[in-house]
């Protein structure tokens, strides 16, 4: 019996040591793709999005409750940190909203997700797309435009190059 209570038990904290493992295979972090866009029922809907990859498990844990329960999670801004180039080679930042299309931005996966920024970084992310040059010579490379949370998590499939 008491065998059997020693086996269950090292089986229970093999299962939890899988399922929250929070690397890769090859020992990396294990990255979580995040839909940033316009919630469902917004007064004033945003037709953009972006692609939001995480590897903090604080800030995947924190994403995921706001698809969960935006006004429970609190915090529902992401400041994300900006690179330029639509794929930093492994994903692909495309506004799901309206079709497919390929930012020529991408999110490094450096977040804040807070309440409130300055006003200069609530910003259509079109605007950021149509003046790339600009946006880093003047603002830097942050976006957080207000009006978008998290919505979704996304697979890998639907960020692939």
């Amino acid at each position: 019996m008491k065998g059997a209570v020693w086996m269950l038990a090292c089986i229970a904290v093999a299962a939890i040591a899988a399922g929250c493992s929070s690397t890769g295979g090859n020992g990396e972090p294990e990255t979580v793709y995040f839909l940033v866009s316009c919630p469902e029922g917004a007064p004033e809907p945003v037709p953009n999005s972006y692609v939001l990859p995480l590897t903090e498990p604080d800030d995947i844990a924190h994403a995921r409750a706001l698809i969960d329960d935006p006004v429970q999670a609190g915090r529902p801004i992401a400041l994300a940190r900006i690179a330029r180039g639509p794929s930093d080679g492994i994903h692909v930042n495309r506004n799901l909203s309206e079709g497919r299309s390929a930012w020529p931005w991408h999110c490094t996966g450096d977040v804040e997700f807070v309440d409130t920024t300055a006003e200069i970084y609530d910003v259509p992310i079109e605007y950021v797309a149509e003046n790339l040059d600009q946006w880093f010579r003047e603002v830097g490379p942050f976006i957080a435009p207000w009006a978008l949370t998290v919505t979704r998590e996304l697979t890998h499939d639907e960020v692939r190059p």
